[in-house]
């Protein structure tokens, strides 16, 4: 008789490095029938989402895993722009969105209580972001003859103004670019020049006066996605149909361009989290990941078409995006497999007004919006 049981449960040592996690015992008394253990695991899940934030599950050993690589290290980055990551077990998930896998993902949603403080049409809010991203380069390598490229890892900080009604112009503060390391290319290449990224700037235009979309949302377009999950996730696939690496990447990609923007709801954060729980792919990459000073529970995606992963971070008390973190899973262009590729730090808080000096120095872009959504810039002024 064939042994019904999911291959990446029957190995006991495997088993046995999940004996800390809350409510495995469960799993591992509902013997070898698969129906029985996404079951106890269903009730597994449920004492750690009981517990409301998932801080209860301690780390399980990473070693072992018969899957997809997972939890990559990153290579000598500096402690500023780590991440830690805390692999949870890859008997819970799988490389599609597996029974065990959407039980979890849905539990952790559920656990994400997501609230927003009581805001007034005419005050701001303040969405700062800090942290690194790549910057590559062109060179001629002096070995061979050939090209090749170099690439760094830069530092990046913003803070936006945004009205809390869309009706006004939002407002950019950007500090100024820094070269963390070189990731990849040849000893003697030097960094080109940064060009000027700092400055406080408007393109003058309010959310209301560009089509809006998942990557600029307005408020009247936020108001118009449904709250509920199926037809949130119609929604979602409708619009991301024909973009991107991948079908289910791409859904992956939208949803966090839109949680980006710092003005998503509070029951649309909601519903979205439910949505992700049921794209196949999407997995809990930590209990407790880190990324700079924010902690929450990470989720990630890896596109198996370029040998990257993108992953979001929540704030389980409010369901806040926290924090992104992206990591080339496979090595590529010079990049080491395993080498986180960026980071960022998300705060968000709300504000009555902007600071007189930030007012005082923005410069207007002059810009105009298409139909397309496309936005084109005349000289800026003061």
């Amino acid at each position: 008789m064939t042994d019904p049981t999911p291959d990446l449960i029957t190995d006991d040592d495997v088993l046995a490095a999940y004996d800390d996690l809350p409510g495995w015992d469960a799993v591992h008394a509902s013997g070898a029938v698969a129906p029985v253990a996404v079951a106890a695991v269903d009730q597994a899940v449920a004492v750690v989402a009981a517990e409301s934030t998932l801080d209860e599950l301690d780390p399980v050993p990473a070693t072992r895993h018969r899957g997809r690589r997972r939890g990559l290290v990153a290579v000598g980055l500096v402690a500023a722009v780590t991440a830690a990551v805390v692999v949870l077990p890859s008997a819970l998930h799988a490389p599609t969105a597996s029974a065990e896998a959407a039980s979890l993902l849905t539990h952790v949603a559920d656990a994400i209580r997501a609230t927003d403080p009581a805001a007034a049409p005419g005050q701001w809010w303040r969405i700062e972001s800090s942290g690194t991203n790549l910057m590559g380069a062109a060179v001629a390598d002096t070995t061979s003859g050939g090209g090749v490229t170099a690439t760094w890892l830069v530092t990046s900080s913003r803070i936006e103004y945004a009205a809390v009604d869309g009706t006004r112009p939002s407002v950019f503060v950007d500090s100024p670019t820094r070269v963390v390391r070189k990731l990849a290319g040849p000893s003697d290449v030097t960094v080109p020049p940064l060009g000027p990224t700092t400055g406080t700037w408007t393109t003058g235009l309010a959310p209301a006066d560009v089509p809006a979309s998942w990557q600029q949302p307005s408020p009247t377009w936020l108001a118009s996605l449904p709250l509920d999950p199926v037809a949130l996730r119609d929604r979602l696939y409708a619009d991301t149909a024909g973009h991107g690496r991948s079908v289910d990447g791409e859904a992956f990609v939208y949803v966090a361009d839109l949680l980006r923007s710092g003005v998503v709801p509070a029951d649309l954060r909601a519903a979205l989290y439910r949505v992700l729980a049921t794209v196949p792919g999407v997995e809990i990459t930590s209990s407790r990941a880190t990324i700079g000073d924010a902690t929450g529970v990470g989720l990630g995606y890896d596109e198996a078409a370029d040998g990257t992963r993108q992953e979001i971070v929540v704030d389980p008390t409010d369901g806040e995006l926290v924090g992104e973190r992206y990591v080339a899973v496979e090595a590529l262009d010079g990049i080491p497999a395993g080498t986180v590729t960026g980071t960022t730090e998300w705060t968000r808080t709300l504000v009555d007004e902007i600071p007189a000096a930030v007012r005082a120095a923005v410069v207007d872009q002059n810009c105009s919006a298409s139909a397309d959504g496309g936005v084109a810039c005349s000289p800026a002024t003061k």
